[in-house]
């Protein structure tokens, strides 16, 4: 439980770089066009709540 927070911004950090290249690149926006961008704007708003929860997560932690 003591790497969870450094877990949790590590996946999100991946999941915005995933949402990057689905929305920014030929090949990402060919890959999910079905769906119309949907998948990589949900995985980069899910990331940044990803980050956002571990550094706040961290900052509880620190000041207790």
């Amino acid at each position: 439980m003591r790497h969870a927070p450094w877990l949790l911004g590590a996946l999100g950090l991946i999941a915005v770089l995933f949402a990057y290249w689905g929305i920014t690149t030929v090949a990402g926006r060919r890959m999910f066009d079905e769906m119309a961008g949907m998948i990589s704007m949900a995985a980069g708003v899910f990331g940044v709540i990803g980050i956002v929860s571990g550094e706040v997560w961290c900052l509880v932690r620190l000041r207790s």
